[in-house]
């Protein structure tokens, strides 16, 4: 790759960050007032039966796309018809086969949740079909991510979520409970799949050419195997704390998780928009190091701060916003926001290495994490509590993962994180103890959120003054997309 066309490349990602980042704040506004009425109108129970009913799902998903999409996204030749033609054939086989098997075999989850009904079983036959869709979106959207034209995503994923969102309220409204979230998904799902075809004019066919299959699956396998294994330890709530302790546990954690991990919503963006752009430069290891230090040095900037702000005032915004129905997921919720910090500085480096084509090095390392992963959660939930035993696990296994990668990875690239990350971890940490001085003053809405916004805009005058070049760098590339290849390459 040339100077001009890495320049290109990356005026496209920080085009693609922006765009998504837009994006994100939309769905994120979105979601959270949605989220707010529906733990009003909604119970825990019925929050942990759709997250037991949609895991099992989201696991058939995996194997329908098999880890083909990312190939597709990886791979550094030009993409042939066969290419494109065997993925499509190999994932649309898969997505009808794991659709009929779901439908004949649900009733057989008793055997793990007996407190599971007939009515919740009808859920999950029902809520099968997406996995068919997954197999239509697939090559649509793998094109548009090669492309990097992620203003395209932008915009399909902006109208699904208003779309499931707002459909999610209007059937709890009329009070079909649980099957809410299973009707609004399935509309979500053949909506998006209806916007990627209009987007990417590309005319499914079936074929198999065994060399294209070959060359695919050679890195998607263990891509496949890695995203297994994220599943399975997401599986550890729905699938153990729901057999142990109910719905109503897995309800609080899953409510608890979707809030404090909002922001990894964030890291998700920037990992998405770069792994493209990493696999085009993945030769080129130096520039990959510079790029990966300014990302986690601006994550730094927005995740800390965040981190600071809601420990301090989370009994405030559950107590206000969500009702005191959801205290028991309290300490739930604070661990998870604590999670923050392992997460954001491992995510950005492991796609990194993945584009490099280390994803076998990363699977191996997964493994040991997941099953770890699931020996503390068992033990944690059963010794320290059914809310807050995973959480904690979850918290020290990220802690541990972030360890094991740049250890195992050390002689590949070597990271300076912690000069990148300091200045915001102190910084954020002053305004963590400013916060939990007032946080005991705040007993309204409005005054809960003046605080936030007035604390936010301290944190931003001090690291403004103590990184001004930094934060003018990162607010300017918010508005424009030049200026990152000069200083990253300096």
């Amino acid at each position: 790759m040339n100077d001009e066309q890495y320049k290109d490349n990356v005026a496209k990602v920080i085009r693609g960050v922006k765009v998504l980042f837009v994006r994100q704040i939309a769905i994120q506004s979105i979601s959270l007032i949605v989220n707010i009425i529906l733990a009003r109108l909604l119970m825990p129970e019925d929050f942990g039966i759709f997250a037991i009913i949609n895991f099992f799902i989201a696991f058939l998903a995996i194997f329908c796309d098999s880890g083909l999409g990312a190939s597709l996204v990886q791979k550094k030749e030009s993409l042939t018809d066969n290419d494109i033609a065997t993925t499509f054939t190999i994932q649309f086989v898969l997505s009808v086969a794991l659709t009929v098997i779901t439908f004949f075999l649900a009733e057989n989850l008793t055997i793990i949740y007996s407190s599971l009904t007939w009515n919740e079983i009808k859920m999950m036959q029902v809520l099968s079909i997406t996995l068919i869709f997954t197999s239509l979106r697939t090559i649509p959207m793998a094109l548009l991510e090669r492309n990097l034209e992620f203003d395209k995503i932008a915009f399909i994923e902006l109208c699904e979520v208003i779309l499931f969102q707002g459909l999610c309220v209007v059937f709890a409204v009329l009070g079909y409970k649980v099957w809410s979230f299973i009707f609004a998904l399935i509309i979500k799902s053949l909506t998006g799949s209806v916007l990627l075809f209009y987007f990417i004019r590309w005319k499914p066919r079936f074929a198999f050419d065994k060399e294209s299959a070959r060359r695919l699956f050679g890195f998607g396998i263990p891509y496949l195997g890695t995203n297994i294994l994220s599943v399975i330890n997401a599986a550890v709530t729905p699938l153990f704390l729901g057999a142990y302790a109910g719905a109503a546990s897995v309800g609080y954690i899953t409510w608890a998780s979707g809030l404090a991990l909002k922001p990894q919503q964030l890291l998700e963006i920037v990992a998405r928009a770069t792994f493209p752009f990493y696999s085009r430069i993945q030769e080129n290891k130096e520039n990959i190091k510079k790029s990966v230090e300014k990302t986690i040095l601006f994550l730094g900037m927005i995740i800390f701060p965040f981190i600071a702000i809601c420990i301090p005032f989370s009994k405030n915004i559950i107590q206000l916003i969500y009702t005191e129905k959801w205290m028991p997921g309290l300490g739930a919720f604070i661990i998870y926001i604590c999670s923050l910090i392992p997460i954001f500085i491992l995510l950005v480096p492991i796609r990194a290495f993945s584009a490099m084509g280390y994803s076998n090095r990363i699977f191996l390392c997964s493994i040991f994490t997941t099953g770890i992963l699931w020996i503390s959660s068992i033990v944690c939930t059963i010794y320290i509590g059914s809310i807050i035993g995973i959480p904690l696990s979850f918290f020290m296994v990220n802690v541990l993962g972030a360890i094991l990668i740049f250890i195992i990875f050390r002689d590949v690239l070597r990271f300076n994180v912690f000069s990148n990350i300091a200045t915001s971890f102190f910084v954020s940490l002053l305004i963590g103890c400013f916060c939990s001085l007032i946080a005991v003053y705040i007993n309204t809405i409005i005054s809960l959120v003046m605080a936030i916004i007035g604390v936010g805009f301290i944190y931003f005058l001090i690291m403004y003054k103590i990184k001004g070049d930094d934060m003018k760098f990162l607010f300017s590339n918010i508005v424009k997309t030049k200026g990152l290849h000069y200083k990253i390459s300096e």
